[in-house]
C-alpha cells in the first residue's frame, strides 16, 4: 500500500505507484524499502530498472472544505469508486514521466472554484488497475486529524 510523508501539509508530495513497471521490485527488501521511501518522500531512493523512468504523481493535501465535500459524496451514497475518483481529481496536481498521450493534469475548477483534473484524465488513470484507489488511499491516510 502507498503512503506519503506527513512532514508538510502545504507542499505537494511525490508518490510512485507500487506497481509501476519501472520499479525493480525484485530488489532485495523491495517492499520494506518502498514503504520507507514513500513514507519519507524519497522517491529518488527507490530501485529503478536500468534505462527506465517511473511515473511520479504529485498530490496535495486537501483543505478542510475539500475533505467535507468528499465526505458528503460518500454520505450521498456515491460509493467508494466515486469518492476515490473525486479525491484524485481534487488532489492530483502534477505528474512527471507519464510518457505517452499525456492527458491534461489540471485546468478545470468545480463550482466552488477548487482546482481539479478533468474527468477525461481520471478516465485515463482508471485504465491502470488499482491506481486511482491507491492514490486516493494515500490522500486519505495522510489527512491531518484536525480535518477528519
Amino acid at each position: 500500500m502507498l503512503s506519503a510523508p506527513t512532514a508538510t501539509v502545504v507542499e505537494p508530495y511525490a508518490v510512485i505507484y507500487e506497481h509501476d513497471p519501472a520499479l525493480d521490485n525484485s530488489a532485495e527488501g523491495f517492499a520494506e524499502l518502498y514503504a520507507r521511501c514513500m513514507e519519507m518522500g524519497r522517491v529518488d531512493d527507490l530501485p529503478i530498472k536500468p534505462g527506465e523512468k517511473p511515473t511520479v504523481f504529485y498530490l496535495r493535501h486537501p483543505s478542510g472544505e475539500l475533505v467535507d465535500i468528499l465526505k458528503d459524496l460518500w454520505a450521498k451514497h456515491d460509493g467508494p469508486n466515486m469518492v476515490a475518483s473525486a479525491t484524485v481529481a481534487y488532489c492530483l496536481c502534477r505528474v512527471e514521466g507519464w510518457g505517452h498521450d499525456e492527458p491534461t493534469w489540471n485546468g478545470v475548477s468545480d463550482k466552488r472554484g477548487h482546482s481539479m483534473v478533468p474527468a477525461e484524465t481520471i478516465d485515463v488513470l482508471r485504465r491502470i488497475p488499482g491506481l486511482i484507489d491507491s492514490l486516493a488511499t494515500v490522500v486519505w491516510t495522510n489527512i491531518s486529524p484536525s480535518k477528519n
